[in-house]
């Protein structure tokens, strides 16, 4: 009987030991996604990059839409805010060729003029991770027409920091598609001081390498890093 009572105490015990020892285990730490889904467009990377993949702009039936976008809320924000610091740069047209500033300092004729916002930008021939930090030699223009765009001319759009992207001609010397220059990174100055340090990568619905005349456009693939206000920051890798 004493013996009985001495097994069923030291199951007691050891029951008792590994409750215990299973409250005392601290559990693994739940390891950070790579990124954050923001949307079906939009993922946010652990490192701060925003990576935008085929966005479509607001109206794909209008030749002349534009995308008001706000880096911050990494989306569109709607054309009624036009005349707001809601939106940092605007995508102009079908094919998105063109890109502005939110910026009042600009032409008459263009709608936002007069616009309390003051977004600058101007670009750098380097690969995007390879931008660490504003150079301390950059200089953002402070003239009435800041814009990218696509060049004609494929040796200027190669070389120079503005340009995007250039146009390619079909057999007949019409226009035929964009092509996108890799190796460029936008820097721009948003009104509060911080840096975004951006890359546009296609404005088709395809990758980039298969841009033809048959591509669908008004489709934005891009990526960008905000820095942090009075940093000049902005490593990736």
């Amino acid at each position: 009987m004493n013996k009985i009572k001495s097994i069923l105490f030291m199951l007691t015990l050891s029951m008792g030991c590994l409750v215990a020892c299973k409250k005392d285990k601290t559990p693994d730490p739940v390891p950070e996604p790579e990124f954050v889904e923001v949307s079906a467009h939009v993922k946010k990377y652990k490192n701060g990059t925003v990576v935008v993949n085929r966005l479509p702009m607001p109206d794909l039936k209008d030749i002349s839409t534009r995308g008001y976008f706000n880096f911050d809320k990494m989306a569109f924000v709607d054309a009624g805010k036009l005349k707001t610091k809601e939106w940092d740069i605007v995508f102009e047209g079908l094919y998105a060729g063109t890109v502005f500033p939110n910026n009042g300092n600009t032409e008459e004729d263009f709608p936002w003029f007069g616009n309390a916002a003051k977004v600058i930008f101007s670009g750098i021939v380097k690969p995007f991770d390879e931008v660490t930090a504003l150079p301390d030699n950059f200089v953002f223009p402070t003239g009435k027409t800041n814009l990218s765009t696509a060049e004609s001319n494929t040796e200027i759009a190669r070389t120079n920091p503005i340009y995007w992207g250039y146009t390619t001609l079909d057999v007949d010397g019409g226009f035929s598609h964009f092509g996108v220059w890799k190796g460029k990174t936008f820097l721009w100055k948003l009104d509060d001081g911080r840096v975004v340090k951006f890359e546009l990568i296609n404005v088709y619905n395809n990758a980039p390498e298969e841009n033809n005349i048959k591509s669908v456009p008004g489709y934005l693939s891009f990526r960008y890093f905000i820095g942090k206000a009075g940093s000049k920051d902005l490593k990736t890798n």
